[in-house]
C-alpha cells in the first residue's frame, strides 16, 4: 500500500500541473441509425449548464403505421489515461436517451483490443474488465494477482516497479437504443450526457487567443473588453475551455438550432466564466457575458462553444 500511494503521489503530481494547464478533451460520440420513412427532425434545442449538455430534438412522424428506429454509438479507440486524468471515461458510460420524456434502455458493448487482436474473452477469463482502462488510479494492479499468462501480457512489465502494473489494450466502447415503434405525430428526442473540454491556459496578447475568438465568431477587442477587471485591467492570461458537441442524429438534414448555457451547478474553484461564444448564423457572433439566453446557431453538423474563465 506504501509503495502504490507513493507511486500514485509520484504519478499524479506532473500529470495535474499539466493537465491544468492543457486538457486534449473529447467530443461525444454521434448517434448513428436511419430514421423512418415520413419522419424528420425540424429543430434542435442546445441546453449547456456548466459541463452538463442536454439536446433535444423536435420530430414529426407522418406515417400511421409502427417505425423502427434504433440509434448507436461507438466510442474511438482509447487506452489507460493515467491516475491524474480529467477525463478518464471517454467511452461517455453517462450518455442518455429519452423519447417524449420516457427514459428508453441501452445496450452497452466493451471491446478490448491488443496488437491487433480482440482480447475480451481473455481478459473475462481472467476475471478483469475490459473497462479497466477508464479507471485512475484503480486500474492499476499486482501482476501476480493476474490468474491467466495470456491476461498477464495484456498489462505493463516495468523492471522497476515489479509490483505493479497498468493496462496496455486500447478499448472501444458501443452502445445501442431502440426507440419505441408507437411513436407517431409530434414527438422529442432527448440526449444527455456531460462534456469533456479542451482546455488550457493562454496569454490575452497571444495570437493563440486572438485566433480562438475568431473561430467562434467573436472579436478578439471586444472580448478583452468583457475581460477587464475594476481598474479597467485586462487579465495577463486565462483558462480557455471549448466543447464540441456533436448535433447529427441518424441520418437527418442540418437544421435550425438554438443554444442557451446556464451555471453550473458547483462553481469553479478559483475560476470565474467571463464570456461563452458560439457562432450564429452567417457566422455572426454569440456572446454571452458570461451566459447566452436563447440563440440561434450556425446550422452546421458540429457546434463548437468557447468558454472564458478568469480568476476570481
Amino acid at each position: 500500500m506504501i509503495f502504490r500511494a507513493g507511486l500514485a503521489a509520484a504519478l499524479a503530481f506532473p500529470a495535474i500541473s499539466w493537465a491544468w494547464d492543457e486538457e486534449i478533451g473529447a467530443a461525444a460520440p454521434t448517434l448513428n441509425g436511419h430514421l423512418p420513412s415520413h419522419t424528420s427532425i425540424y429543430r434542435i434545442d442546445l441546453a449547456l449548464r456548466g459541463h452538463d449538455i442536454t439536446l433535444t430534438y423536435h420530430g414529426q412522424q407522418a406515417d400511421r403505421h409502427p417505425q423502427s428506429l434504433v440509434l448507436s454509438s461507438y466510442s474511438p479507440l482509447f487506452g489507460w489515461q493515467g491516475i491524474a486524468a480529467d477525463y478518464p471515461d471517454l467511452h461517455f458510460p453517462e450518455l442518455s436517451v429519452k423519447v417524449n420524456g420516457q427514459r428508453i434502455s441501452s445496450k452497452p458493448h466493451a471491446t478490448a483490443l491488443f496488437e491487433g487482436s480482440d482480447v475480451t474473452g481473455e481478459l473475462l477469463k481472467a476475471g478483469i474488465s475490459p473497462l479497466r482502462v477508464t479507471l485512475t488510479e484503480d486500474a492499476l494492479i499486482d501482476p501476480l494477482s493476474i490468474r491467466t499468462k495470456r491476461a498477464r501480457k495484456l498489462f505493463s512489465r516495468e523492471s522497476s516497479n515489479p509490483d505493479i502494473a497498468y493496462p496496455l489494450w486500447q478499448l472501444m466502447y458501443s452502445q445501442a437504443w431502440k426507440l419505441p415503434d408507437s411513436i407517431t405525430g409530434s414527438f422529442s428526442i432527448q440526449i444527455n450526457y456531460t462534456a469533456r473540454p479542451a482546455k488550457r491556459e493562454i496569454n490575452t496578447d497571444s495570437k493563440v487567443f486572438s485566433a480562438t475568438v475568431l473561430t467562434h465568431c467573436g472579436s478578439p477587442d471586444q472580448v478583452k473588453e468583457m475581460l477587464k477587471d475594476k481598474n479597467g485591467d485586462v487579465p495577463a492570461a486565462v483558462v480557455i475551455e471549448t466543447m464540441k458537441v456533436p448535433l447529427q442524429l441518424a441520418n437527418m438534414a442540418p437544421v435550425n438550432t438554438f443554444l442557451a448555457t446556464s451555471p453550473a451547478e458547483k462553481a469553479r474553484p478559483g475560476l470565474r466564466l467571463a464570456s461563452t461564444l458560439a457562432c450564429g448564423p452567417e457566422e455572426a457572433s454569440l456572446l454571452g457575458s458570461p451566459y447566452l439566453k436563447s440563440s440561434k446557431t450556425v446550422t452546421n453538423s458540429v457546434l463548437s462553444v468557447l468558454e472564458i474563465f478568469v480568476q476570481s
